[in-house]
């Protein structure tokens, strides 16, 4: 087995959370699993699975994540597409590519500029051409839109999601124009580990992505990073700006100030770690049982995987709430928790203690709640990420 990033053979083993249904397959009633173990390159800080479960047995025609179902994230999508157009002079000669661009909730944005999306899930690819947007079913290769000349490509969380690093990023090498600009986002594996984000950890992210490591495949392919801007999301993301290596773009300050913050200690002991998290919400919830309803709130990847670590089910959580469609009425994989709408959970309005699973938009879940509880008691809200929290709404 070697990095992905750097070739280096040089690998360690960094956590393993047992075997685990894909995380957003709520179709699969958690029937199939495989070992959810991460292994962390010591050469360049690239973590990476160890067993990669096939990209069409994850992104398929039953796929549930629809970005648009989050207003917070659609919003966010649309000030960073009005922004990339006045930066970047994007007009109707200009072509915007968006790789697994899901349901077209960033290409949406830019008005009277050429866009593609490029996502192979049937099922929200098809809502992305209900949108109007020119999408490509394929996933992205080496080899899938070289020399088409894009002025801006995207890649919103999807670097991560590839088994072939080197491959998607000779893609986007060849598909960009001479001055054309390359952005990626992801959380910053440094940032997973200090916050003890092992709900993050999940089949879909092949890899937990370093800027070392990233640097090391874009400059393989005649690319340099010029920019880097830190973000809130998902516990600490990075968007990464990259050119070719001859384009016009200075590199700023940015990116030296966060590369050099990476930090990646051999003896971190990160699977401690996550049974420490295990061990402290699981007698927190037993203390629960008898006296208490809890229910959850988000039906999230990271619900599966903390739900299949510490062996939640419905016995503890009573059910979760998910405002996409197309969980409801299904179950968290590979448990017998049930997603409900929030006007189901309205009905009932007797919980007293929600467990938050979708922990990176505690904010404005915690702002909904409180309209809605202000004439009711109140419940306690909980996380367990980075570690047990507990607070009143």
């Amino acid at each position: 087995m070697k990095c992905r990033a750097c070739f280096s053979e040089n690998l360690s083993p960094f956590v393993d959370l047992g075997w685990q249904p894909p995380s957003n397959d709520f179709e699969g009633k958690g029937m199939y699993q495989y070992p959810l173990k991460v292994v962390v390159c010591e050469d360049c800080g690239l973590g990476q699975m160890e067993y990669d479960v096939a990209p069409d047995e994850i992104f398929n025609d039953d796929y549930a994540y629809f970005s648009s179902a989050s207003p917070t994230w659609v919003a966010d999508r649309k000030a960073l597409a009005d922004r990339m157009i006045n930066e970047f002079r994007l007009d109707g000669a200009s072509l915007v590519i968006d790789i697994g661009g899901n349901d077209g909730y960033y290409l949406e944005h830019f008005k009277g500029v050429g866009v593609l999306n490029y996502e192979p899930s049937e099922s929200v690819a098809e809502v992305s051409e209900q949108k109007g947007i020119k999408t490509r079913r394929e996933f992205w290769g080496p080899e899938t839109a070289r020399k088409i000349g894009a002025d801006l490509i995207n890649a919103t969380n999807v670097l991560a999601h590839t088994p072939d690093m080197d491959g998607f990023i000779a893609g986007v090498a060849g598909a960009l124009a001479p001055s054309g600009v390359a952005t990626f986002e992801f959380p910053l594996f440094s940032n997973l580990i200090a916050n003890n984000q092992l709900d993050t950890i999940y089949h879909e992210h092949y890899s937990y992505i370093s800027v070392r490591a990233l640097r090391t495949v874009l400059d393989r392919h005649a690319l340099r990073i010029w920019r880097i801007e830190q973000l809130a999301t998902h516990g600490g993301s990075v968007r990464v700006f990259a050119c070719k290596r001859d384009a016009r773009y200075r590199e700023e300050a940015s990116v030296e100030s966060v590369a050099g913050s990476e930090r990646f200690a051999p003896n971190y002991d990160f699977q401690r770690q996550a049974k420490d998290i295990k061990t402290s919400t699981l007698r927190y919830l037993a203390s629960l049982r008898e006296q208490s309803q809890v229910v959850g709130y988000g039906a999230p990847a990271k619900a599966t995987v903390l739900c299949n670590y510490l062996g939640l089910d419905h016995d503890l959580i009573q059910y979760t709430v998910d405002d996409s469609p197309a969980k409801q009425g299904k179950c968290i994989p590979g448990t017998n928790i049930p997603i409900v709408s929030f006007d189901q959970h309205a009905e009932q309005m007797t919980p007293d203690v929600i467990f938050v699973f979708a922990w990176n938009l505690l904010e404005p879940i915690a702002t909904k709640l409180r309209k809605f509880y202000h004439l009711h008691q109140p419940p306690t809200l909980v996380t367990a990420i980075p570690n047990l929290t507990i607070t009143k709404l």
